[in-house]
């Protein structure tokens, strides 16, 4: 914990100890909602039926193949909401209008087991709503390629995030965690020759720019420029504008960590 202030804490890497003092109450419950860092089967479902959203409250199996070639981060938490699939303009539009009203609605569904019971049976004080996105938002078919929607930009993509958590607030959540974006420069799609990045005419991006290290440092300013976006805008939402009564905050330096591996 490199800084903690009543509701708000930054972290910047994993911690040996699983209790926050910031969290208060008995963690029962992880929501996620995030890209393809965080789906484990939702995008198969997507492919599979003609790019249809999965049923409300359709369990999915776990996969041991997702986008990170294994089991995702997720896999050990309660409730896991990945993203579903977004066309290369709609900025941000797996959260606002596929993830969050799955979740909306299934928050209040009753179980298929047990009508008489609701499909989650969390509560504000021992659930915790996680969201990591961004990889695709700045990526190289939006924002990184000037191909978003006219009129937008990075503080659009970061507004989105709020607009999405302003919805988890009102659905009666309090505890919130924003995950940063990650040192996407060292990817090897928009890394440096020396940092193993990859050249033009990939399949994954066959108009990709010869100037791999423009490519590279522009990413490295897009994704700092995200990271101090959300380490002040946390912070400034709940304490100067009040925007969350009650709530309570934390950033994870997903940046920072895998800076460290």
């Amino acid at each position: 914990m490199v800084s903690a202030r009543d509701n708000y804490a930054e972290r910047k890497g994993p911690s040996s100890s699983n209790k926050h003092s910031w969290f208060g109450g008995k963690f029962k419950n992880l929501v996620v909602f995030g890209d393809s860092y965080t789906d484990e089967s939702r995008l198969d479902y997507f492919t599979a039926h003609n790019n249809t959203p999965p049923p409300v409250g359709l369990l999915l199996p776990e996969s041991l193949n997702a986008s990170d070639g294994g089991r995702v981060w997720p896999r050990c938490t309660t409730s896991i909401v990945p993203q579903a699939r977004a066309t290369p303009k709609d900025l941000y539009a797996a959260i606002l209008e596929t993830e969050m009203p799955t979740w909306l609605a299934e928050s209040h569904l009753a179980s298929a087991h047990s009508p008489h019971k609701k499909f989650y049976t969390g509560s504000a004080d021992d659930t915790l709503y996680a969201m990591w996105i961004g990889v695709n938002d700045i990526g190289k078919k939006n924002i990184f390629i000037d191909s978003q929607t006219p009129g937008t930009s990075l503080t659009t993509f970061t507004d989105c995030v709020f607009t999405a958590f302003d919805r988890i607030y009102k659905n009666g959540g309090r505890k919130f965690v924003l995950m940063n974006v990650p040192p996407l420069e060292l990817h090897p799609i928009y890394a440096t020759p020396e940092n193993k990045g990859v050249p033009p005419g990939t399949p994954d991006w066959p108009n990709k720019p010869s100037n791999l290290t423009e490519v590279s440092f522009k990413m490295y300013e897009y994704t700092s420029a995200v990271n101090e976006i959300f380490k002040f805008q946390v912070p400034f939402q709940q304490h100067v504008a009040k925007r969350y009564p009650s709530a309570k905050w934390a950033i994870y330096g997903e940046h920072g960590l895998v800076l460290s591996l």
